[in-house]
């Protein structure tokens, strides 16, 4: 240990005992910034390898907020110089660390993400680690109540966090974690609709390289799916463009041609039997009236002697008639949709377009979901 760290040691010492004032320690801070921007100041930190090596010292040194600046630009490229693992440990030991050890699971994920400003790259895939091994350590200990666990503390904050980069963070930290959470990062996928929010849950899904496990399991999900979240599946699979999802895809579109013409067999018979717009279709009313009464013409009655005039009565009705007969419009028009939204993706998975491929072994999966066999 040189001479430096001895007396920032000392100094931290002697503050906690009381013996030496606060300005004390703020002067030993201000001797390692000091010597960080010595350091910085090389040539050598300039390169991937120096960056890292120097955020090494500066975590040692406790210079947190130093070493997420010199890692950041390395974590936004893309770029994993030599000793990038020990410095994801180093920053892990360190921001646990930083959380303490003598609270709830909660209360120190609270603290690793009460930040004022947005972290960089680099300490987002930090914060990240950080929090799924808290996860995994209250997994391990047995889950607490619903209410007070990591877990739905890091899905609420994963899905309706205030601010945009806690919920990236927590999406990240669910998906290095367990099975059942990283299916709850997949579903948010289905749940928002197309806009930034599941562009940047696929890219998240991209980034930890789980893809392909994300492509199986929404691909399972649009076999057993209710029409509501079909197209939605469709479409996240084809953002996805992982050739896991053919044999979903093959078998959804499969259903959906026995289906329509399952659909036109009964409209054609329906049609026979009834006319044009199928006679069989269920049909039913509702009237909210209100009828007035009035004179509209009199009838003149003629006698020797005198005329009477005979008034004829009118009814004049006033309100609302709700008249409703189901033609399979929309089912048609969203058959449609549907099927184009399963070409497109099966477009983008196949790993040669436009080449002839046999039909993959057709999952097993419930029968057909939009109203059963005839």
């Amino acid at each position: 240990m040189d001479r430096s760290s001895t007396a920032a040691c000392l100094c931290g010492a002697l503050l906690l005992a009381g013996i030496l004032p606060a300005g004390a320690a703020s002067q030993g801070r201000a001797e390692l910034l000091g010597r960080f921007r010595r350091l910085q100041a090389l040539k050598e930190s300039g390169t991937p390898f120096g960056r890292v090596q120097l955020a090494l010292w500066a975590l040692e040194k406790g210079l947190g907020e130093e070493a997420w600046t010199l890692a950041d630009p390395l974590a936004e490229k893309g770029l994993e110089p030599p000793g990038w693992k020990i410095l994801e440990e180093r920053a892990l030991r360190f921001l646990l660390g930083k959380a303490g050890a003598g609270r709830n699971f909660k209360a120190r994920a609270r603290i690793l993400l009460a930040r004022r400003e947005k972290p960089g790259p680099a300490l987002e895939r930090f914060l990240a680690r950080a929090l799924a091994a808290l996860l995994k350590e209250e997994r391990a200990r047995g889950t607490p109540s619903p209410r007070k666990s990591l877990a739905s503390f890091l899905r609420f904050e994963a899905e309706r966090g205030v601010r945009p980069w806690i919920r990236r963070v927590c999406r990240l930290a669910l998906l290095s974690s367990f099975p059942e959470d990283r299916a709850f990062v997949f579903r948010l996928a289905l749940r928002f609709p197309t806009g930034p929010v599941r562009k940047a849950v696929l890219e998240e899904i991209g980034r930890s390289g789980l893809t392909r496990e994300a492509a199986v399991y929404l691909g399972g999900l649009l076999l057993r799916t209710g029409p509501a979240l079909e197209i939605r599946a469709a479409r996240v699979l084809e953002n996805l463009a992982s050739p896991a999802a053919l044999p979903f895809l093959e078998e959804a579109r499969f259903r959906l041609a026995e289906f329509r013409s399952r659909l036109l067999g009964r409209a054609a018979a329906e049609g026979a039997a009834g006319g044009a717009g199928g006679g069989r279709s269920p049909r039913a009313y509702i009237a909210v009236c209100t009828q007035y009464s009035y004179v509209k013409d009199f009838d003149a009655q003629v006698a020797q002697s005198s005329m009477i005039a005979d008034p004829r009565v009118g009814t004049l009705s006033g309100g609302v008639v709700l008249d409703v007969k189901i033609l399979h419009v929309e089912t048609v028009r969203y058959l449609a949709l549907l099927d184009r939204s399963l070409g497109r993706a099966l477009r983008r998975c196949s790993p040669s377009p436009g080449e002839s491929r046999k039909r993959a072994v057709r999952p097993e999966a419930p029968g057909p979901r939009w109203g059963g066999g005839e």
